[in-house]
């Protein structure tokens, strides 16, 4: 497909070759061809819209690790004040426990837990050591979620889009 492709001309059965450009036209194709769907024909190309049609994509962006792509979701405004709203849950839970008397148990530590459900009510049944981390994974999964959600359906992506 990619020498089909790149042929440049040919003129009376003899080709052309008009300074490299052919080498130059697949060294680009073979470097931008990600992955191609369907099957070949050895006769020649199979027609646009035929079933058997052979589909290139072309690779647009680069890789980001998984890091890259959790902090870029992160940083997002949404997941932002998703985040800061549990951390003043989290405030607010431990000035309730240490500054403020009870005559008996305080209910307040339930919020850390419906404020990063339903991930930390997983983690609920586990022991007391590994009982804390839910909150902690239960908001980064959720702030993930916010995150994709947002950069989905966000005003900002769909303006650049247009645009593009």
């Amino acid at each position: 497909m990619i020498t089909q492709a790149c042929d440049m001309g040919t003129q009376g059965g003899a080709e052309y070759d008009h300074g490299g450009a052919r080498r130059r036209a697949r060294r680009v194709l073979r470097s931008h061809l990600v992955r191609t769907d369907g099957p070949s024909r050895a006769d020649g190309p199979v027609p646009y819209g035929h079933p058997g049609h052979r589909k290139a994509t072309l690779m647009t962006t680069s890789p980001r690790s998984l890091a890259a792509t959790a902090r870029r979701l992160l940083l997002r405004p949404l997941p932002l004040a998703y985040l800061a709203l549990v951390a003043a849950v989290v405030c607010w839970v431990l000035a309730d426990h240490y500054l403020v008397a009870h005559a008996d148990a305080s209910m307040a530590g339930v919020w850390i837990f419906f404020s990063t459900a339903p991930v930390s009510l997983a983690f609920a049944a586990l022991p007391t050591a590994l009982f804390w981390i839910g909150p902690v994974v239960g908001a980064l999964v959720n702030a993930l979620v916010l995150g994709v959600l947002a950069e989905r359906f966000g005003g900002r992506g769909r303006a650049r889009s247009r645009a593009a």
